[in-house]
């Protein structure tokens, strides 16, 4: 019977490549399905500390050099620090309305910041399958070839080529699977990240607006 180290080993120049594309994929999917798991993870919760924190202190002063990191927090400092350079400047409308998009601007920069990589990621889930899908037609070819050159068809022939062949789909669909889940529930995670930072810049700037 045909281990999968004897697969490897008679593997063809193009399918050892295949596998090793696939090896090196999934490796890569799973760096970056953990590393973004817990910074997405840890922002969501830091975020949602924060913002209660935001409504239960009086002082926003107090609130500048809060020791944790949030995404609200961040976007927090930059609207103070653009309120304290526009509240002595032109019409109250025109001070808020730069106020705003320099809320916006953070917001989009931290989830920017969050969702780096993401994108590499559902990459991943998509070309993998095909790839796999490659190195399995090659080798299936690869095979055929073998069997005309021998003139012989037996299952014993053909078998061991065929097992190698859709070992590439195999590995390909490995590297997939994860990486789209992941994927799938990470952007999941990030969308109630973003829905919460629109929120808070709304009741920033509501806030700020009652500030003397």
């Amino acid at each position: 019977m045909t281990n999968y180290t004897q697969m490897f080993y008679h593997m063809g120049p193009v399918g050892m490549v295949v596998m090793a594309i696939l090896v090196i994929f999934s490796i890569i999917s799973w760096a970056i399905i953990l590393s973004k798991w817990l910074l997405i993870n840890s922002m969501l919760k830091n975020n949602n500390l924060f913002i209660n924190l935001f409504w239960q202190t009086k002082d926003l002063a107090l609130l500048i050099n809060h020791p944790d990191k949030s995404p609200s927090l961040e976007v927090f400092k930059d609207g103070v620090m653009e309120y304290e350079r526009q509240k002595n400047k032109g019409e109250k409308q025109e001070t808020f309305l730069v106020i705003e998009r320099a809320l916006v601007r953070s917001a989009r920069k931290q989830i920017k910041k969050a969702d780096s990589l993401l994108a590499f990621l559902a990459t991943i889930g998509s070309v993998s399958p095909f790839i796999g899908l490659f190195g399995t037609v090659v080798g299936i070819m690869s095979s055929f070839s073998k069997i005309a050159q021998a003139g012989n068809a037996s299952l014993a022939t053909v078998a061991p080529g065929i097992a190698e062949a859709l070992l590439a789909t195999a590995i390909g669909l490995f590297a997939a699977i994860p990486a789209v889940m992941a994927y799938n529930m990470l952007q999941t995670r990030l969308r109630l990240i973003k829905s919460d930072l629109d929120n808070f810049c709304l009741d920033l700037l509501a806030v700020l607006r009652f500030q003397k």
